[in-house]
């Protein structure tokens, strides 16, 4: 998809500017990726980080500025916004410079995107915009309202805005985990309440929604990705086992709980396998939604909310994770070796053969899973999963056959996520399972020596 394109990223310097620049580069060979954002030393720092790679660039300016802004724009494909003044309290203390970054910021994307030969724009907002009970959640609601009925203004041409939503990124800057590690010596954890429940997205998964929402978009939806909750004393737990949980309260303008999608929001909203779409409740009378037409429509009173969530993340696969991440963070920045080398074909084969050994050959799930094994060893990873996901709702197979054949497939269809948490599910039935262990080394391969391995 973007493989010679241009890329234009507001706010480019952010947890999420650097993976969505690192893993586009990685995974397409796009001519320039652009990376737009007021902070010289973020991108003296950033530009120090990808070293010297002709096809990034820097623009040092604001989106409220919208003369440097339209000049950044020169020549560019496609547009990803992530610029925003996002810490709660400094929104409240600050409103006018809040709206000013945050609604005049998105006008002046909307505006330079409609007057230059952009294809795609992408929003991100948030958590905070469903039911908005403090100031940065009601901006980036107007925000979400503005890319939503730009799609009205765009004519003949083929330039379509939409919208991701998702909440609490995990490990990244100023998030709750690498808050908690950095107190865990300290041996007293502050907790807001011990009720509190939070969705948990990785920078992977937010990258891959922005993929997918630029290559599937018909212009004006909002994009969800289904992912688990957690409480948040039970990431304090996790994190420092040993420590005393201090209950400190709520603090002005946080919610008990985050919601994606509120009552209203799920009239409009239709749900696929790994997300959802919120349609917009404007009609842009141009038919372009009939596509949805035959989705599946979430019923009367859906909600989706972290504390209802029907998926949760064990501290055992937080705990995975956690290890994983930091400790090959940390294994790189010593120098230490990561990984020994892993060749994925031969893994994947050998993997693909362990299904198969001592499987029952009774019974009409057998036969499913013999099916998709077929599928595995011609490479039709999709049909597979197709099998695999729905044997995996209710199954009387072997757990650690059924989730390692998954994780083939997920893994070969470059879905580290998914198939980061297949293996964990493999290891809470079988914790010394050594072709488990096997491939989370793959997975960490997969994605290269240099970073950091990502789940959800």
């Amino acid at each position: 998809m973007f493989n010679k394109s241009t890329i234009l990223i507001t706010g480019g310097t952010g947890s999420f500017g650097q993976e969505f620049v690192q893993r586009t580069l990685r995974k397409y060979s796009p001519q320039k990726i652009i990376i737009y954002s007021r902070d010289e030393m973020k991108q003296w720092e950033m530009a120090k980080k990808f070293g010297k790679d002709s096809r990034l660039r820097y623009f040092i300016g604001d989106v409220r500025d919208k003369d440097r802004l339209s000049r950044a724009f020169d020549g560019v494909d496609y547009v990803v916004h992530a610029a925003a003044i996002k810490i709660v309290p400094s929104a409240e203390y600050n409103p006018f410079e809040c709206i000013k970054t945050n609604v005049q910021g998105a006008m002046n994307v909307i505006d330079c995107a409609l007057d230059h030969h952009v294809k795609r724009v992408v929003a991100l907002s948030t958590d905070k915009a469903c039911n908005p009970i403090n100031l940065y959640g009601a901006t980036k609601l107007c925000s979400d309202k503005l890319f939503v009925a730009a799609n009205a203004y765009t004519g003949g041409r083929d330039l379509r805005f939409s919208i991701v939503r998702y909440g609490n990124v995990m490990g990244s800057r100023g998030s709750i985990i690498p808050l908690f590690r950095s107190l865990a010596k300290s041996g007293d954890i502050p907790v807001t309440d011990e009720r509190m429940t939070r969705f948990m997205i990785t920078l992977q998964q937010g990258v891959e929604l922005v993929w997918h929402a630029l290559a599937d978009c018909a212009g004006g939806e909002i994009y969800v990705k289904k992912i688990p909750s957690m409480k948040v004393v039970d990431i304090a737990k996790t994190i420092a086992p040993d420590a005393k949980i201090t209950i400190v309260g709520i603090r002005a303008g946080e919610k008990l709980h985050e919601q994606m999608i509120s009552e209203e929001d799920a009239r409009s909203t239709v749900e696929y396998d790994s997300h959802y779409v919120i349609l917009p409740q404007i009609d842009l009378l141009d038919g372009r939604f009939a596509r949805y037409k035959d989705a599946k429509h979430c019923p009367e009173g859906f909600r989706y909310s972290s504390e209802t969530n029907q998926w949760w993340l064990t501290p055992g696969e937080l705990k995975v994770w956690i290890e994983q991440k930091f400790d090959r963070q940390e294994a790189h920045e010593d120098g230490r070796p990561l990984f020994d080398h892993v060749s994925s074909e031969a893994l994947y084969e050998t993997a693909i053969t362990e299904v198969m050994e001592a499987m029952p050959e009774v019974g009409s799930e057998f036969f499913q899973m013999k099916t998709a094994v077929t599928h595995l060893k011609q490479k039709e990873d999709n049909a597979a999963l197709d099998i695999l996901a729905s044997l995996a709702q209710s199954s009387s197979l072997p757990v650690a056959k059924l989730y390692l054949a998954k994780a083939v497939a997920e893994m070969r269809l470059g879905r580290y996520h998914d198939a980061f948490m297949s293996v964990s599910r493999l290891l809470r039935e079988q914790e010394d399972n050594k072709m488990a262990k096997t491939l989370l080394r793959g997975i960490g391969e997969a994605l290269g020596a240099q970073h950091v391995l990502d789940l959800s």
